[in-house]
C-alpha cells in the first residue's frame, strides 16, 4: 500500500491506463494545508501505478511513502500538478476527465481535462 501522508483526505479515486499501464488517479483535500501545503490549493491530486494496491509485504507501517523529505520517495508515486485545486472528478472516457476546480479560493470551474 502507499502513505500519502497525514492531514490528508482522499475524495474521488479512478483506475485508468495508458501507454500500457495501469494508473489510480485521486484528489485529496489536505487540512493541513496552511501549516504545510503540498500547493497552491489544499486540493492536490496524485497519479500511482495500480500494482501498489496489491502489495503485501509492505503496509501499514512498512506502506511506501509519497515523500521521503520534501521530494517524491517514488517514480511510481507522482503529484499531478496540472489538477491543483480539483475538488471532484470523475473519468471521461478513456483519455479525460471531467473536473470541479476552486479558481483562487473564489470561483469553481467546470473543465475537462486530459489524462495524466
Amino acid at each position: 500500500m502507499i502513505d500519502l501522508g497525514s492531514g490528508n483526505r482522499p475524495l474521488d479515486m479512478f483506475l485508468y491506463e495508458k501507454d500500457g499501464k495501469e494508473y489510480v488517479l485521486s484528489n485529496t483535500f489536505r487540512f493541513h494545508h496552511e501549516r504545510k501545503p503540498f500547493g497552491p490549493s489544499p486540493y492536490w491530486t496524485v497519479k500511482f501505478e495500480s500494482g501498489l494496491l496489491a502489495e503485501s509485504d509492505n503496509i501499514n507501517e512498512k506502506a511506501i511513502n509519497r515523500l521521503k523529505g520534501d521530494a517524491d520517495a517514488t517514480p511510481r508515486i507522482q503529484l499531478v500538478e496540472s489538477f491543483h485545486g480539483v475538488m471532484q472528478m470523475d473519468r471521461l472516457g478513456a483519455n479525460q476527465v471531467v473536473v470541479l476546480r476552486t479558481v483562487d479560493g473564489k470561483r469553481v470551474d467546470f473543465e475537462v481535462l486530459p489524462l495524466p
